[in-house]
């Protein structure tokens, strides 16, 4: 069996390099949208690059139909994800239009239609479709503006009819079930991953793609699963500072105190201020003396307050997540 070592500079989840192929894509976008197009030489590929927006982009963003749809890949509830949506649309325009300085101009510029869809597979139960509204977030009701992002469930479970008109995605959501399966009876990450590869390649899933980049899909799965389990180590951590602190300043500040002036805050803040540095994750890692993937991840979120890193707002999106 492959030993799996995770490298910390693939950008890419197994989501996003699966649906950046226009064949798989076009057949995400038939079985969301109840069509039957077969034309995916007309779809085009526009997901921005980390790069450029320091990871401030959603998954995969496609042109088709006359419409720039986006999908976003989500294993945790966030009900901000319509402002994100509007965030990455603002952003894919942009790159779109080109020069800024046609929107000064007066003839109308034509854009695509929006779509932005979520698609959900973590633990907590959630309906097989939702749509959340911007609206629900403005101080006061503004009526004529608003913006959505539509949730759609794809844990194996769920919208098993959609699902099934995708095969690639259907493919995804039992091998991410799989992973879970045996991560519950014990196995490590590590085994699990390669357990999970292995029987979905037995089951007739995702043949010729796992075959052809085994290696590198289980190195984007164990990225995936090493920032989910982060967050759910560093929600721990909080609940534990919390309690200690609220037995000396009470119950209601110990969970927001805790977290704070923890530990991982003080982690945070030493990152950001080596971020600022131009220090890597990597050399981050050595002088900090802390794992890696920790690292990688938290180096992940601050990347997107840059130039400034203010650790305080890393940290608040940490908590969110």
């Amino acid at each position: 069996m492959e030993e799996v070592k995770v490298r910390n500079d693939i950008a890419n989840s197994l989501f996003c390099d699966l649906f950046s192929d226009p064949k798989r894509a076009l057949s995400l976008y038939n079985a969301i949208n109840g069509t039957s197009y077969e034309n995916y030489d007309d779809l085009q590929i526009v997901t921005l690059s980390d790069v450029m927006f320091l990871h401030k982009r959603n998954d995969v963003s496609i042109l088709f139909d006359s419409r720039l749809t986006l999908w976003e890949h989500q294993s945790s509830v966030n009900p901000n994800m319509p402002l994100r949506g509007l965030q990455y649309f603002s952003r894919n325009i942009d790159g779109i239009i080109g020069d800024p300085k046609k929107i000064h101009r007066k003839n109308l510029i034509n854009i695509p239609a929006p779509a932005y869809y979520v698609l959900y597979n973590g633990r907590e139960e959630q309906p097989e479709r939702s749509v959340l509204k911007l609206s629900d977030a403005f101080e006061i009701p503004v009526p004529g503006y608003e913006w959505t992002a539509t949730v759609i469930n794809i844990n194996s479970d769920k919208n098993r009819e959609l699902l099934a008109k995708c095969p690639e995605l259907k493919a995804y959501a039992m091998l991410v079930g799989k992973i879970r399966e045996l991560a519950d009876k014990g196995e490590s990450r590590e085994k699990a991953v390669d357990s999970a590869v292995e029987w979905c390649i037995s089951q007739g899933y995702l043949i010729d793609y796992l075959r052809k980049k085994r290696m590198e899909a289980k190195q984007m799965i164990m990225l995936d699963i090493d920032e989910e389990a982060y967050m759910e180590a560093l929600k721990e951590d909080a609940r534990e500072e919390g309690l200690a602190q609220g037995i000396a300043q009470g119950i209601a500040q110990g969970i927001e105190q805790g977290i704070s002036q923890g530990k991982e805050h003080l982690l945070v803040e030493q990152i950001c201020k080596k971020i600022r540095k131009g220090k890597t994750a990597e050399q981050i890692s050595e002088e900090l003396e802390e794992d890696v993937s920790r690292v990688a991840f938290v180096y992940k979120i601050a990347s997107k307050y840059a130039p400034d890193f203010d650790s305080e707002k890393v940290i608040e999106a940490l908590n969110k997540k």
